[in-house]
């Protein structure tokens, strides 16, 4: 039951991205730090599978990335964490995951963090979205009863 909630989320992840990824293309001229908003919530969900990997990240948490760029790794990051997911038995989502967190050592267990990824990419979500106001026709509707019941914005 636990790994069918996390891939639902992960499948709303990706579904939300590309989204607001074409979103922020199709727009009047975007702001540089919507584009920076963007990668950075397309990248940390990259940055925490390579850590629960144990494997170096190898972007950086606000790196600028271009849209065809954001398209691949939201692609190869949402089938990472089905990967990731599928390997592991409901039991180890407890496990925890050791990080660096304001400078102080911290961990996290992977149900906790894949919580944490769904809630951070929908915050910055919201920023991008706003940030679109006045720049584009219809802003997305990329919200979970949206994805869940497959309603679209006019």
């Amino acid at each position: 039951m636990m790994k069918r909630l996390f891939f639902k989320q992960v499948e709303y992840e990706s579904w939300a991205n590309m989204m607001v990824i074409e979103a922020v293309e199709k727009a009047a001229e975007p702001l540089e730090r919507t584009w920076e908003i963007l990668s950075h919530l397309v990248i940390m969900p990259r940055i925490w599978l390579e850590r629960a990997n144990n494997s170096q990240p190898v972007f950086k948490p606000w790196q600028r990335l271009q849209a065809q760029e954001l398209r691949m790794l939201a692609i190869e990051t949402s089938s990472g964490w089905h990967e990731f997911i599928r390997s592991k038995a409901d039991e180890q989502l407890k496990d925890e995951i050791a990080f660096t967190f304001m400078g102080k050592d911290a961990s996290i267990s992977i149900e906790d963090l894949l919580i944490h990824l769904v809630n951070h990419s929908s915050y910055h979500r919201g920023q991008v979205i706003l940030q679109l106001k006045g720049k584009l026709e219809t802003l997305p509707l990329s919200t979970y009863i949206a994805f869940a019941t497959n309603v679209e914005s006019d």
